[in-house]
């Protein structure tokens, strides 16, 4: 792992603590497997906007049920959750963090949508694996990779010609 993928990993590490959020959802009466990705939006929304952010983001991408969905620096996968949830999408969430993979993928479970999001830890702008996705999501994540030729040429590499 080069020092710029140490230093992100490093950044986001500490919220890939889960503890917050389940006391959070416990208080709320819910109990891991049932809980609605909206309740984890205070938490799992790491990006500018949060999770009004996220909602005028899906707006304009406009994603339909059925929609293959890549999304790349996907954090505690947050918009993983919300596009398998209340789109529809299959999705694969992919995030070079291996703690917030970890995180994201206990997330997943707690909120039912294993067969819906999968996730995995990779260094998003050197996909080993092309695919073809209807959309492919970068949220904000451009501006913490510097090799954004390799970033755009995997985005780019996995959308399909449809």
């Amino acid at each position: 792992m080069d020092d710029e993928r140490k230093a992100v990993n490093e950044h986001w590490k500490a919220r890939a603590d889960l503890a917050p959020m389940r006391r959070l959802i416990e208080e709320r009466g819910h109990d891991p497997g049932t809980v609605p990705p909206a309740v984890l939006a205070p938490f799992d929304q790491l990006h500018v906007g949060q999770n009004s952010g996220t909602r005028r983001f899906l707006d304009w991408v406009a994603p339909v049920k059925g929609d293959k969905v890549l999304d790349l620096g996907a954090g505690l996968g947050g918009t993983s959750r919300i596009l398998a949830a209340d789109f529809g999408c299959r999705v694969v969430a992919v995030d070079g963090s291996p703690e917030l993979t970890e995180a994201a993928q206990e997330l997943t479970r707690w909120t039912g949508l294993t067969e819906r999001v999968s996730h995995l830890c990779e260094d998003i702008s050197r996909l080993s694996a092309e695919g073809e996705y209807d959309i492919v999501l970068l949220q904000h994540v451009d501006m913490q990779v510097s090799n954004k030729k390799g970033l755009y040429g995997s985005a780019a590499g996995n959308l399909g010609q449809t």
